[in-house]
């Protein structure tokens, strides 16, 4: 993940299930900027730089999904290593409005994901529109 602002206040959210790391985990920074113009720019910057941030070099892939607006992008992740019968699916989010900005990260372990097309950017959608 990039960088996000340290901003004039930020609360992030955390969740690991009783399972463990590898049954998934999830997180949501909330970051007050001051100002939108401020929030709008920090959203671009990360939004540019999400595609270039890989874990594990060249055994991780990012896509863009396709259903993000003017104020909203996402991405989902796959790392496997050569051989291994299981990988790490991430979605990365970010999402910008008024002077607020949100970056949303959910990732699981697996042999697969299995999450409907345009439920996590119907997320990102809804966490962005209740920044206020």
């Amino acid at each position: 993940m990039p960088a996000i602002p340290a901003g004039i206040e930020r609360v992030t959210a955390r969740y690991t299930p009783p399972e463990g790391r590898s049954a998934g985990r999830a997180a949501q920074t909330v970051v007050e900027l001051g100002t939108a113009s401020a929030a709008r720019d920090a959203a671009r910057r990360i939004a540019k730089l999400v595609p270039k941030c890989v874990r594990n070099g060249e055994n991780t892939r990012v896509f863009p999904l396709e259903d993000t607006t003017a104020s909203t992008w996402a991405w989902s992740t796959i790392t496997s290593s050569p051989g291994d019968e299981e990988g790490w699916f991430g979605y990365i989010g970010v999402g910008h409005r008024g002077s607020r900005l949100t970056v949303t990260y959910y990732g699981h372990g697996g042999q697969d994901s299995n999450f409907p097309v345009g439920t996590f950017e119907k997320l990102i959608r809804y966490a962005t529109a209740r920044l206020g």
